[in-house]
């Protein structure tokens, strides 16, 4: 009887220790590695020399490193095609207060046009990297207005400081673009959502909720920051009107120091001209939710 009860134990503590294995490792590998996520999305009226314009978009880094001086993450973009660069904040995280993570990433643009606005972590302070930004060509775009000049034609950015549900400074930006015929807005989280769509704002590029960082299968996002318990514009694709945002899940971490069913992202998203809401050519992003408003 004794035997037949260790024999027992040992196989189900032998059955914990295989489950927490994998556990771990599954987390591990859901923290460290790097998803690519593509998106195609229909502009209203884009111009013809802009069809295929392709937009690379990060967030969120939290100071982290995928190897020495970005190595893996460097790698990677040195092999997507793309003609823009966004980046929707948080590259500095306001408890490790560490630039050079976030410095290595902008390095490695490969010198294409590049906007970036602040999160709420790397707004303060101790956290701008403005300056050194702005000397790896990157432009910090602060309640402010950008051309660029792709394929013969031009393209807004408009940025906006980092703001939980509205951007308080969102007017002024889209009055300096005017009647611009192609905009994308970029702001640190998807609360601007309202107020573009509002605005006839062709796409909006957002992070901050790190997708949750945290999800459950069939269940999604268990908290955002900004938005609660099981949040609705955690990750993914929405659209309201003309008006397309992607919501990227990041490449760090905060507060809790691991993702678990979801992984550190890369956005590509590929603009086509074609009426909003119909499906574009092309994926549309690997498990990637879309939401109509």
């Amino acid at each position: 009887m004794l035997l037949w009860f260790a024999r027992n134990t040992a196989r189900r503590l032998m059955v914990w220790v295989v489950a927490l294995g994998l556990l771990v490792t599954y987390t591990y590998y859901q923290t460290h590695s790097i998803r690519l996520t593509r998106y195609s999305v229909n502009v209203v009226g884009l111009p013809a020399r802009l069809d295929g314009l392709t937009i690379l978009h990060l967030s969120d880094l939290h100071s982290k490193e995928f190897g020495r001086d970005q190595a893996r993450l460097a790698a990677m973009m040195g092999r997507l095609d793309f003609d823009i660069a966004v980046l929707t904040g948080d590259f500095i995280d306001a408890v490790k207060q560490v630039k050079k993570p976030a410095l290595d990433v902008a390095a490695a643009l490969k010198g294409k046009p590049a906007f970036y606005v602040f999160g709420n972590h790397d707004m303060r302070p101790e956290c701008d990297a403005t300056g050194e930004l702005r000397a790896l060509g990157v432009q910090v775009l602060r309640d402010q207005a950008a051309q660029v000049a792709v394929g013969g034609d031009r393209v807004w950015v408009l940025g906006v400081d980092c703001a939980y549900s509205t951007a308080r400074g969102f007017d002024g930006v889209v009055r300096q673009a005017g009647t611009a015929q192609t905009t994308l807005l970029l702001a640190h989280a998807p609360g601007v959502f309202e107020q573009a769509a509002a605005a006839g704002v062709d796409v909006v590029f957002a992070g901050h909720t790190h997708g949750g960082q945290i999800r459950l299968p069939f269940v999604g996002a268990i908290y955002a920051p900004g938005q609660g318990l099981f949040p609705k514009q955690s990750w993914g694709l929405y659209r309201s009107g003309r008006t397309t945002m992607i919501v990227n899940a990041g490449l760090g971490e905060s507060i809790v120091p691991f993702r678990f069913h979801c992984r550190p992202e890369v956005v590509l998203v590929t603009l086509h001209s074609g009426a909003a809401g119909q499906s574009a050519p092309g994926p549309t992003g690997t498990g990637a939710r879309l939401v109509e408003y």
